[in-house]
């Protein structure tokens, strides 16, 4: 690739300088304006803030005990938490504890997460990493680079106190303490209320360290909008008489500034989709507009939001359900915002959110292994607020289950619902009652069951089918599916396929072009597996480990080698470039050929590593060729190599079979143009990496296969239509070298047939189950060398124990 010139450099630092200047400027005259017309007028103000000041939990007690008041309202939420949790603290007597002591640290004014302290009275402090002594500097925001390769850290570690996360633990400490003293017998309630002191405390370190629109906690929408939204919810908690009347009028206009920056400073790529970033600041401004009901400026705000939410959910939110940055984790951050938007716009507003947000919930939910997520794309443990209440330490990013019950109230699903309800949602919607009154808030179902049909619409790139090119017998693409394919066309978009077959249950990462996917937070995964084995994690993907902080580590954890597949030489099924550090894959031709349950089959390919499809996308992209072309171009191009995965059943096993081969010989020019001769030799690297906690060990196994006694195994249809074959799985008296995998309930048992002469190797390797954690994790590795195809057979046994 060659490289940019010294001119062209200089010209693209130029460009972005006075863009940065001209931002600032901008900002600049906003500020004025808002200073000498705020934009949320006085008298709207002196009304929010005397509500502030009311406790609902006297008109709670007064309907209770039968005596005319008014109905208690929440500033943001249907109903008042006091009306809310009701019913869910009685059944718990030991909440009051937990709360005080998860809010303690915040109270003594320190805040722990990802291995770091920070002092949250100090100004200083919001602009450093705790582990590192250079700060962020306090200049504009547009004038803070965040690609800097001497940044002052990972940025997503400066970024969490600001989030203001424990604002939500100071707001639930200080309603354990009122229920406390309301209690039969309780100490007579103090003068003010600690939490909300130590939350203003924050607030106003913040504010004297971070001025509006400079330094870091300035420079992103997203963080804005977080921030916004943790203390609105966290205002919604606490208010009564204990929340200072002399700090609320500032503190609303602190507020409104965040409105106001988020109205002008919406995210988007800079090759123009919107991404999640974009979704969680018309969140913030939907939760802002609430907040300012009644006030122009909230209107504004709401109707924006709205219309924002909308666009982005129809690029983001695919035919399958699934999100289409690739990435779970990230999946179930762009569900909580579009959540906490929808219940924050009203029933009216929200109407044409639901249909998507009900397709990524269902997508969500099936895509669960046991009670959590496989770790697939990125993830960097982002919650939007309410969710991710509780301390650090006892968060669950990969669970998706809070949200899945707030989906099932409000968008009217009760399938989306799990058997036990959590802390988090019962504080969004209360227990049993209140979960059914806050589900009248949603619009009727229109589908059977609640579900919305799904959309043919909506999506980036042409809803052709995937997986129809020719075999490598040649020959043509599929027919038109027919109703035995249905199970295809119900995973396109999901990006996952989903297996099970006996004590094996999994899923085998797909997506194919033309479906929508943006190149943002996947990684090199096609044709990856995530299994669990008699329901324990066995093989992972390797999750993130950290943005900035370790670039080598961030790159080697989202590459081709790094997952449980097979790779071609050294090469990337798609290019990493090593200063992008939130650039995912590009669009890799791929997808699924047939899917069937029963038995279990299920085929996918890819053409990656490299191949000719990107590099003509990408030229003609540069020369600004029509989109149209390009997508024909990317679509109808050969990739030079393809990876094909089939995955069966026998005999209660697990068979995972991969082909890699040329599709097409290659002629003279067109060797020369890969750069390769014709029949030259290759290298394949089968790798399958465990969890972090198994042990494997290398051992020699000779019992027949399937524990009975026969040559050889009939096949089904071979990849990607070659004929049906015979397959040497066994002999008899033929050794076999095994990994062995010892689990809770038995063994696991990984057998490789194919190559004959190639055997498993045990290698140290690295994965990430937090964002900013590293553990060890063992990696089974197979190489075989020579012309290609190349045909891996493994077959997966798990033993019980006797």
């Amino acid at each position: 690739m060659r490289q940019p010139s010294l001119w062209s450099r200089a010209r693209r630092r130029l460009v972005r300088d006075l863009r940065a200047a001209a931002h600032t400027a901008a900002d600049g005259r906003l500020l004025q304006a808002f200073r000498a017309r705020p934009s949320v007028p006085k008298a709207p103000r002196v009304r929010l803030a005397a509500r502030l000041g009311e406790d609902p939990r006297a008109a709670v007690s007064a309907a209770g005990e039968g005596r005319d008041a008014p109905s208690p309202t929440g500033l943001v939420l249907p109903r008042p938490p006091a009306a809310l949790l009701g019913d869910w603290v009685r059944g718990r007597p030991d909440w009051p504890a937990r709360a005080r002591a998860d809010a303690a640290d915040a109270l003594a004014d320190r805040l722990s997460c990802f291995g770091r302290q920070w002092a949250l009275a100090d100004p200083g402090a919001w602009h450093r990493d705790p582990l590192r002594s250079k700060p962020w500097p306090r200049r504009p925001h547009a004038l803070i680079r965040l690609d800097q390769p001497a940044r002052p850290g990972d940025v997503r570690m400066t970024w969490e106190p600001a989030r203001f996360h424990h604002a939500l633990l100071l707001a639930r400490a200080s309603m354990a303490a009122r229920a406390e003293r309301a209690a039969p017998g309780g100490a007579a309630a103090p003068e003010g209320d600690p939490c909300a002191d130590a939350l203003l405390r924050h607030i106003e370190a913040f504010r004297r360290g971070s001025p509006p629109f400079r330094g870091i906690h300035w420079a992103v929408g997203m963080e804005v909008a977080i921030r916004a939204a943790n203390v609105v919810f966290a205002l919604e908690y606490l208010r009564g008489p204990g929340l200072a009347a002399a700090e609320r009028p500032r503190l609303l206009r602190w507020l409104s500034l965040h409105g106001l920056y988020l109205e002008h400073h919406l995210e988007r790529h800079g090759l123009g989709f919107t991404t999640n970033h974009t979704l969680a600041d018309h969140a913030g401004l939907a939760v802002l507009g609430r907040f300012f009901a009644g006030t122009p400026a909230g209107a504004r705000w709401l109707d924006l939001a709205a219309n924002g939410l909308q666009a982005c959910l129809q690029e983001q939110v695919l035919i399958g359900g699934a999100h289409a940055e690739g990435s779970l984790p990230y999946e179930r951050f762009a569900l909580e915002a579009g959540m906490v938007a929808c219940l924050a716009l009203g029933a009216e507003r929200a109407e044409k959110l639901r249909r998507p947000l009900l397709r990524m919930a269902a997508h969500l939910r099936d895509a669960r292994l046991g009670e959590e997520l496989p770790f697939i794309g990125d993830g960097d443990d982002s919650f939007f607020p309410p969710f991710g209440m509780l301390p650090d330490a006892q968060r669950r990013p990969l669970d998706p289950r809070a949200v899945l019950q707030v989906a099932a109230a409000v968008l009217g699903e009760p399938s989306l619902r799990g058997a036990e309800e959590t802390e988090e949602s019962a504080w969004w919607l209360g227990a049993g009652g209140a979960t059914a009154q806050a589900a009248e808030t949603a619009a009727p179902a229109s589908g059977p069951g609640g579900a919305a049909p799904p959309e043919r619409g909506g999506n980036r790139g042409a809803p052709r089918r995937v997986g129809t090119r020719p075999g490598p017998q040649g020959g043509g693409g599929r027919p038109a599916p027919n109703p035995a394919e249905k199970s295809f066309w119900r995973h396109r978009g999901t990006g996952t396929v989903p297996f099970r077959a006996g004590p094996f249950r999994g899923f085998l990462v797909s997506r194919g072009s033309g479906e929508g996917w943006l190149p943002t937070h996947g990684h090199n995964d096609l044709l990856s597996i995530v299994l669990s084995i008699d329901g324990v994690p066995v093989l992972i993907d390797p999750g993130t480990g950290g943005y900035a902080c370790d670039r080598e580590l961030r790159h080697r954890l989202r590459s081709t080698s790094a997952h449980s597949t097979v790779q071609l030489d050294d090469l990337e099924q798609s290019p990493l470039r090593a200063r992008a550090t939130f650039e995912g894959p590009g669009i890799v031709p791929g997808g699924i050929d047939l899917v069937r349950d029963d038995p279990l089959r299920v085929c996918g390919w890819h053409g990656g590593f490299g191949g000719r499809a990107y590099y003509a996308a990408r030229d003609a992209r540069g020369r600004g060729a029509d989109p149209e072309a390009v997508r024909r171009s990317w679509e109808n191009a050969s990739s030079g190599f393809q990876h094909t995965r089939r995955l069966f059943a026998v005999r209660g096993q697990l068979c995972i079979e991969d082909v890699v081969f040329s599709p097409t010989p290659l002629g003279a020019e067109e060797a020369a143009w890969e750069e390769i001769g014709p029949g030259e030799s290759r290298t394949t690297t089968l790798r399958l990496r465990l969890a972090s906690d198994l042990r494997p060990r290398l051992a020699v196994d000779e019992r027949p296969f399937g524990g009975a006694p026969g040559p050889r195994v009939r096949t089904e249809e071979g990849a990607r239509g070659a004929p049906q074959g015979l397959l040497p799985f066994a002999r008899p008296g033929r050794r076999r070298m095994a990994c062995v995998v010892p689990l809770p309930g038995g063994e696991a048992w990984f057998l490789l047939l194919r190559p004959r002469e190639t055997l498993w190797q045990i290698e140290p390797g690295a994965a990430s189950r937090r964002y900013g954690e590293q553990h060890e994790s063992a990696v089974l590795s197979a190489t075989h060398t020579g012309p290609l195809p190349h045909c891996w057979r493994t077959v997966v046994q798990f033993r019980p124990r006797a």
